[in-house]
Parts: structure tokens; C-alpha cells; sequence
């Protein structure tokens, strides 16, 4: 018996001394996936997308298994993980895998029906196991553990698993989204092409300069990454996530305060070493990027809801369109997909599946309808704080200054090009008008891919246009 207990003493002593290098996997895991949000954010300010698409760090294989290694300190039951700095590593996982979710919504719509499901499930599993394993830690160690780490603990938990059903809450929308935009793109497009022929005008190589916008303009804004991050799910993420992200860190560097937890909590030593200050330096880095981001696409399309020419109506805006629920409706619509003999059985089956696809839609029924609900209100705080930023500055400009700057405002914005082209803007039933800003950054990169191509000539397709041989060889 002594000699088991040395052997299984010295065993666990061996496996404590690799814990710090693992530590440096999750830190080098997390540093990964911090750079590559930073890349998109980055990307995103450079091209003014101020909806960030994801282009280094989307939801996939990669960046799962990537995801799935940074929340190893949450999902760490066999090591001794009671310090101050251990409860502080958890924390700040739990924040960043939020994060990470938020930054996927976007993502959605580069993705088919299957990759989607296979995603959307990988990237569940993932967030529903770290819980249950941080629920089970707080648990077993509801004697030892401060209240205060397990209040900020169970916080983080739920925004994880409210933000994991508005992400899949986006996910079942997208397929039906993407034929929505679909056939308002061919509608537009008809439209477009019948004022091609019809018009006259200077032309460009055959084609006029303002056809070769309206083009640009329906495929920007119909892109299905697009449609999916000013979705009202995903602005109410970003609009739930800056409060909630902002009052976990507080809470995180409170917790870390030694004033806050007492005991052996502050004098021992992490099992993981100086590797989890690194953990936590990259995850709380990341979740200050993600925050950021989140932030910056609320304003963006908050603003342009609080303008004078946008609906302020409630009533309206509280309608939930079909195309939420309509692939859920089509699931449970379709009797093919069981192939069961027994007549009993098969009916038990059915009915089953009735009732729970009708459970599926009343949950999706009321993420959405709570979504237009933080929408709504975070938008009209939003309005009055303007309201009151206005007034403020109207009271420290003179009179005839703001008469002025109104006129020009209102010059502008009733002779610019944005005003025509805006009928080609694709939008969904109950969107909300896309931003001025955003209209005319579209434009001006289409003006700028215009003035490209008269400077440089396609060398690559006319090289290939000359080894096409001609009819007559």
C-alpha cells in the first residue's frame, strides 16, 4: 500500500511540473486568437466595414480547436486550481469565449445550411461543456470558495449561454435570410438593368459610371455577412455585451485586488506558474478588442436609427418577420423525414417532434422579440443623450452659425449621390435604413474600383483574352 502511494505521490508530482508548459499552450492559444480579432478589427477600420467581417477569425474547424485549448482553465477539474490568480484565469476565459461568440455572428452568413449546423453545434458543445465543468467546480467547492469570484463566475456563465442562443437563435435565420436577399437582388437587378437601357448619358466602356454603382451598391449591402451583423439579434449582442464585458473586467481586477479574497487564496502559488499572468494578460487583451468592436457596430447602426427620417415606432419595430421562424416552420411542416413503419410509433414520433419544434419556435419567437426590445430602448438612450449633447452645443454656438451649418447639412444630404442610389440598397423586411456614412463609404469605393480601372489596365485578362484562339483558327 505505501508503495502505490509513493508511486501514485510521485506520478502526480511529475504531472504538476508539465503544468506550467501547458499553461503556455493556452497562452499561446489565446494570444492566437486575440491577434487574429485584432486583424479583423483592424481590417475593419482600414475598408470603414465599420460591421468588422471576419476574415482572419470566423467560426470554423480552426479557430474552434484554437477556442477549445484557450478554455482548458475552466474545464480543468484535476488540477489544483485555488488561488487567487486561478479564479481570475476562469474568469477571464469565460469572458473571452463570450467575446469570441459575439465576433462569430458575422461569420454566419459566409456559411451554408450544413457548415453551419456542424459549426454552430461544435461551438455549442464547447460553451455548454465549459459551464457544466464551472458549474460542477463551483459546487464541490461552494465551502471554500469566495462568494464574491462565485458571483462573478455564475455572471459569466449566463451572458455565455444567453449569447450561445442568440448566436444559434442567427444561425437558424440565415438559410431563409439568404434567400430573401436573393430575390430582392434579382428584383433590383431588373430594375437596374431596365434604366441600363433605357437611359441616356455619358457612358464609361459602354457602360455608364452610375449603373456600374447601383451594382456595387445592391451586392454590398445584400452580402449575407452583412445582412447577419446588423441583424437586430446581433446589435442586441454587441448592445448587451459592452455593459456586461465592461463590468466583468471591473470585476475581474477587483477580484484580483488582495483585499478581496482572503486566506490561502492569496498566499499559494498558481499550479500553472508565471504562465497564467500571460493567460490572462492575452484573454482580458482579447475581450477588450472583441468589446471594442461590439461598441463601435452598435453606434454605428444606433445612430442612424435615432435620425429624424427612421421609424420611431415601437408597434412596428416589435413585429417579428417571418423569415426568424420560417425554417423552423419548415422543419416542422415536413413529414418525410420520418421513415417509420409502425403506424403507432411513427405517430408518437411526429407528435413529438410537433411539439418540440413548436417549443423551438416560441424560444426563437421570444430571443427575437427580446432583441428588438434591448434595441429599442438602448437606441432611445442613445437618441436622448444626442438630444442632449445638441442642446448643449447649441447653447455654446451662436445662432446664425447653426442656421448656417443646417442649410449646408441639408444642401448636401438632398443633392447627393447617396439620395438616388439609396432604392438600391437591398434590405429585409422591418430593417432599419442603412447609415448615410455607410451608403457613401459604399460609394466612394466604387468610385475608387471606377478611377482604378481607368488608371490600370487588366494586364492578366488581356493576356488571357489574346491566347483565346478566334473563331477562324
Amino acid at each position: 500500500m505505501d508503495t502505490d502511494y509513493q508511486v501514485k505521490e510521485f506520478t502526480h508530482k511529475v504531472l504538476n511540473q508539465t503544468t506550467p508548459l501547458i499553461g503556455l499552450y493556452i497562452a499561446a492559444a489565446s494570444a492566437i486568437c486575440t491577434l487574429a480579432m485584432a486583424a479583423d478589427v483592424f481590417n475593419g477600420f482600414r475598408s470603414r466595414k465599420f460591421w468588422f467581417p471576419c476574415k482572419y477569425f470566423s467560426l470554423n474547424a480552426v479557430s474552434l480547436t484554437l477556442l477549445a485549448v484557450a478554455m482548458k482553465l475552466p474545464m480543468d477539474l484535476t488540477t489544483d486550481m485555488f488561488t487567487n490568480t486561478d479564479w481570475l484565469g476562469k474568469l477571464s476565459s469565460l469572458i473571452f469565449m463570450s467575446t469570441v461568440v459575439v465576433h462569430f455572428m458575422p461569420s454566419l452568413g459566409s456559411m451554408n445550411g450544413k457548415e453551419i449546423l456542424t459549426n454552430v453545434t461544435a461551438l455549442g458543445i464547447l460553451v455548454i461543456t465549459v459551464n457544466v465543468n464551472v458549474w460542477i467546480q463551483l459546487t464541490a467547492l461552494e465551502a471554500r470558495e469566495n462568494g464574491q469570484s462565485r458571483t462573478a463566475l455564475l455572471s459569466a456563465t449566463i451572458f455565455a449561454i444567453v449569447l450561445l442562443l442568440a448566436l444559434v437563435s442567427l444561425a437558424i435565420m440565415v438559410p431563409t435570410m439568404k434567400r430573401c436577399v436573393e430575390s430582392k437582388y434579382q428584383e433590383m437587378y431588373k430594375v437596374a438593368l431596365m434604366e441600363q437601357l433605357v437611359r441616356t448619358g455619358v457612358a464609361y466602356d459602354g457602360i455608364h459610371v452610375g449603373d456600374v454603382k447601383k451594382y456595387w451598391v445592391m451586392v454590398e449591402t445584400g452580402s449575407p455577412e452583412f445582412v447577419a451583423a446588423r441583424s437586430v439579434v446581433s446589435m442586441a449582442s454587441s448592445a448587451i455585451w459592452f455593459p456586461a464585458a465592461m463590468t466583468l473586467v471591473n470585476r475581474t481586477f477587483w477580484i484580483s485586488s488582495t483585499k478581496a479574497i482572503k486566506g490561502f487564496y492569496v498566499d499559494s502559488v498558481s499550479a500553472y506558474g508565471s504562465a497564467m499572468a500571460l493567460i490572462i494578460i492575452f484573454q482580458l487583451a482579447g475581450v477588450c478588442v472583441g468589446t471594442l468592436s461590439a461598441a463601435v457596430k452598435w453606434f454605428v447602426f444606433a445612430h442612424a436609427m435615432c435620425s429624424k427620417t427612421a421609424d420611431r415606432s415601437f408597434k412596428k419595430k416589435s413585429q417579428i418577420e417571418a423569415f426568424w421562424t420560417q425554417r423552423l416552420v419548415d422543419w416542422r411542416g415536413n413529414l418525410s423525414s420520418l421513415h417509420i413503419r409502425h403506424y403507432r410509433c411513427g405517430k408518437c414520433l411526429h407528435a413529438a417532434k410537433i411539439r418540440i419544434l413548436n417549443l423551438c419556435v416560441g424560444v426563437q419567437f421570444s430571443i427575437v422579440l427580446s432583441s428588438k426590445v434591448i434595441v429599442f430602448v438602448s437606441t432611445e438612450l442613445l437618441s436622448i443623450l444626442l438630444w442632449c449633447l445638441k442642446c448643449f452645443k447649441k447653447s455654446k454656438t451662436h445662432p446664425s452659425d447653426v442656421t448656417t451649418s443646417n442649410d449646408h447639412v441639408e444642401s448636401e444630404s438632398g443633392h447627393g449621390t447617396e439620395q438616388d442610389l439609396s432604392r438600391f440598397v437591398i434590405l429585409l423586411e422591418g430593417e432599419a435604413k442603412l447609415p448615410e456614412v455607410t451608403l457613401k463609404r459604399i460609394c466612394n469605393q466604387a468610385e475608387n474600383m471606377i478611377q482604378t480601372g481607368k488608371r490600370k489596365k487588366p494586364k492578366n485578362l488581356i493576356e488571357l483574352l489574346k491566347k483565346v484562339p478566334t473563331s477562324g483558327e
